[in-house]
């Protein structure tokens, strides 16, 4: 086979361990998965021809659970899986606004306005479709105006015509990060065969290209999934970049968006052809390591990086043959996933293609020995996640709340059995019978899933961490909340959360077998849950159906603007507001929002205190002077949102507006 070979899918090408110095013991390692899509109201799945598709998962009406969005192919809507909760899906794609019958390849959910309401990225490609491609938006961009609604705002966004029309160009994926340490997540877009472009987030509503002056270098090559981490612990956010057929890149990040290459000197330039990237502790020793899926063949290989680094000195390792984990055949999607809950992360890979032994390839489960030094078995033929479709995108979630965490598929058309999403129920009897915590780190700032965080816990004297990512495996993305199998422990010693702006939030003494929410903001109860994410409202100790009524009847005051809000046609308008009356014993958090009579979003400001007096910002250009523009104040706990700039008619209630 020819080093560069086009890929082309036809017709859319699918014992017993002790933790010494622990408190963690296992029984014998299993894993045993079970395809129950049908059974929880996964429908039919038609996927774009070429070379997968994409899966978003995250809980995007805020309901406890995680929901799944399914880009499809040209001629059939994408869906929208609703998780009703445990675990059964309800499609609204349509009913949600989400109706678009054009080609879609991958999506991402991000915050991009700060409204705390998950908006979607949905991306297309030009792949043997040109004349469709050059009448159709390539990217599309929801916003979120409610709960389960959803408004196209690609227009006016910054994100129309960022790729040129060519008939071998595919989509790779989108992954979201700040990079300029603004507050607002800005986006990476990847295309195969194509360039890689860095949308700079403006906070107004829409994106500014800044690849050229980013230091990213704008070639054309085999860019498939990139993932957003600081790898070098200076606070902000660098980029590990898989390409196919050449070079992959490691950008760091200087802090002002300004990136250097640095792969070569840390080790981590493989130049193979590389797919699905997944980041992840598999030896519990503190740092991120990088798996990377490969082709089996000549030579090549899926690679793992074990990270080395030391303070000032990014090093990686490549060990994947003396680990076991090298061969997953044609490798696609892939992600890290403690399958038996026993506090060690193992990795599945799915994989697949129209080419000689491939045609059969089997999906792959690379259970972790948890031991010293690490080693993996492969126990894909015993496990239930062994099958012969042709897999593209592969993620973990734990879609019914059971406490372990089960996957998700993509497969592609052409292969052993035709187009399917598949959802894989974990069953393990030893992760059922084991312990586990689900962390969920939420800011009340713009960066509410706070994209970029480190989660870390300490057991003992064993020691965990997981990323929160925007992001990740083969166009694919996973839950903001991370996922930990603790063993048989009665007590997790100590939770930490390393935010993306570089403060850090402990609990100690955090029981195991519940979702745990860490917030930032004022805690006006001192309950350890800020306000805007703290459900019972009105702290009489149980959470009902009162908590919501607040909300639902406007029954609250609106803060006074007390400030100047002199504005020019060059400069921004300053608000002042009071702290808020709160009725009763309830707690708010205020984010201000400026738009014209018409509602039409300019622009989130940055979350404000529910005490003390906040000065905040909000630039308005190029409004011109004299226009009118209304200051709207939401309040929003876990029950939703409720605008004090309107009634819940819909009339507009002026707060104050501009001279």
């Amino acid at each position: 086979m020819e080093r560069r070979l086009r890929r082309q899918r036809r017709l859319g090408v699918c014992t017993c361990y002790l933790i010494l110095g622990a408190l963690i013991t296992v029984a014998h390692a299993e894993a045993d998965f079970t395809e129950v899509g049908g059974l929880r109201g996964i429908g039919s799945y038609t996927q774009e021809e070429g070379q997968g598709g994409g899966i978003a998962a995250a809980d995007f009406d805020n309901d406890g659970d995680i929901d799944i969005f399914v880009p499809s192919a040209a001629g059939v809507a994408d869906q929208l899986y609703r998780n009703l909760g445990p675990g059964i899906y309800e499609e609204i794609g349509f009913a949600a606004g989400l109706d678009s019958t054009a080609s879609s390849r991958s999506a991402l959910w991000v915050d991009y306005d700060g409204d705390h309401l998950l908006d979607l990225v949905v991306t297309a490609d030009c792949w043997k479709l040109p004349d469709e491609c050059a009448t159709t938006k390539r990217i599309r961009l929801y916003r979120q105006v409610s709960d389960a609604s959803f408004a196209d705002v690609t227009t006016g966004s910054g994100l129309v015509g960022l790729f040129p029309v060519d008939p071998d160009s595919h989509s790779a994926g989108v992954s979201a990060g700040d990079f300029d340490g603004d507050g607002f997540l800005d986006l990476l877009f990847r295309e195969w065969e194509g360039p890689t472009v860095l949308m700079r987030n403006n906070g107004m509503g829409g994106f500014t290209d800044v690849t050229a002056s980013s230091g990213i270098s704008q070639f054309f090559a085999g860019h498939w999934q990139a993932m957003i981490h600081d790898f070098d612990g200076d606070g902000s956010q660098d980029i590990y970049s898989a390409i196919d057929f050449t070079t992959n890149r490691l950008w760091i990040n200087d802090g002002n968006g300004n990136f250097t290459d640095q792969a070569v000197s840390a080790g981590a330039d493989n130049d193979m052809n590389d797919m699905g990237v997944s980041l992840a502790d598999w030896d519990n020793d503190g740092d991120l390591d990088i798996y990377v899926t490969n082709i089996k063949i000549n030579g090549l290989h899926n690679v793992f990086l074990r990270n080395d680094s030391t303070v000032g000195t990014l090093a990686f390792t490549e060990i994947a043959a003396s680990l076991g984990v090298d061969d997953g055949g044609w490798g696609w999607g892939t992600t890290a996933v403690d399958v038996d809950n026993d506090g060690w992360l193992d990795l599945v890979a799915t994989n697949g293609y129209d080419q000689g032994s491939f045609v059969s390839d089997t999906s792959r489960v690379f259970l972790n020995s948890a031991t010293t030094p690490l080693a993996f078995t492969d126990v894909s033929a015993t496990s239930g996640f062994n099958d012969a479709f042709w897999g593209s995108a592969l993620v973990a979630f734990d879609h019914d709340r059971d406490g372990d965490l089960d996957l998700l598929q993509t497969c592609a058309p052409g292969g052993p059995a035709p187009a399917d999403l598949r959802l894989l129920d974990n069953q393990s009897t030893l992760a059922a019978s084991n312990k586990y915590l689900v962390v969920q780190p939420r800011m009340s700032g713009t960066n509410h899933r706070a994209i970029g965080a480190v989660v870390r816990i300490t057991v003992g004297s064993q020691q965990m961490m997981r990323l929160i990512s925007a992001g990740s495996s083969f166009l694919g993305q996973e839950p903001a909340e991370a996922f930990f199998g603790v063993g048989d422990v009665l007590i997790v010693d100590q939770v930490t959360v390393e935010w993306p702006d570089g403060t850090t939030t402990q609990r100690t003494n955090v029981n195991p077998n519940q979702v745990l929410l860490v917030t930032t903001g004022p805690d006006a109860d001192g309950d350890g849950v800020a306000d805007f994410a703290d459900p019972d409202d009105d702290n009489d100790g149980t959470i009902d159906s009162q908590d919501c009524l607040p909300l639902d009847d406007q029954a609250w005051s609106l803060p006074q603007a007390t400030g100047s809000l002199v504005m020019t046609a060059s400069n921004p308008a300053t608000l002042e507001w009071g702290a808020p009356p709160l009725p009763g014993s309830l707690s708010w958090t205020f984010d201000t929002i400026a738009t014209s009579v018409a509602d039409d979003f300019l622009g989130a400001a940055s979350c404000l205190e529910s005490a003390g007096v906040d000065t905040q910002t909000v630039d308005m250009d190029p409004a011109l002077p004299g226009s009118i523009r209304y200051y709207l104040t939401r309040a929003t706990n876990l029950c939703g949102h409720g605008d004090g700039g309107m009634t819940s008619g819909g009339a507009a209630r002026t707060v104050r507006s501009c001279p």
